[in-house]
């Protein structure tokens, strides 16, 4: 299954984030698309692909507390109205 995954964090966090992602473990989860950040900002996106959501959360739990994420599943529309005719 497919997430997009919307990250921010306050500036005073970026040399520990900098460093977590240096050390990252080994994912059990794709990136569909490179991480975006918006604008300058300290927050952006990225796409992921994982097999469930338990994957996505032990991702997210190496960047945490300084990384704040919300993620939603996603489908692409042909899929979803396949879902809805049901």
């Amino acid at each position: 299954m497919k997430y997009v995954a919307f990250w921010e964090y306050c500036k005073k966090d970026e040399k520990v984030l900098i460093e977590k992602f240096k050390k990252r473990p080994e994912q059990e989860i794709t990136r569909v698309t490179p991480a975006f950040h918006l604008g300058g900002q300290t927050k952006g996106f990225s796409v992921y692909e994982a097999d469930d959501f338990a994957t996505i959360e032990k991702f997210i739990h190496h960047y945490s507390p300084e990384l704040n994420f919300t993620v939603y599943p996603i489908l692409e529309t042909t899929e979803e109205i396949k879902i809805r005719s049901k």
